[in-house]
């Protein structure tokens, strides 16, 4: 018998990702951009991350609970003002 292991964050294609810009980048090019993909948080649990400029670069692997710790943090201000 076999035994099925959960898929590892190492598993993800970014290029079948479906990605978004962050709404606080900006379409000229010149702004601290990034773009943000779900689509693996449900198989993988992990959310990627890259830099709009460069979509066929490197990008972050970030486990979603660690994201959403993330997220919250910043939504309540603990890194200052946006």
């Amino acid at each position: 018998m076999t035994t099925a292991h959960p898929p590892s964050i190492t598993d993800v294609d970014a290029q079948r990702a479906e990605w978004f810009k962050s709404s606080y980048s900006t379409n000229n090019g010149e702004g601290d951009c990034v773009e943000i993909s779900g689509t693996f948080t449900a198989s993988h649990g992990v959310i990627l991350v890259r830099d709009s400029k460069d979509p066929n670069g490197p990008f972050l692997r970030i486990p979603a609970t660690g994201w959403a710790a993330f997220a919250e943090a910043a939504a309540q201000g603990d890194f200052g003002e946006l």
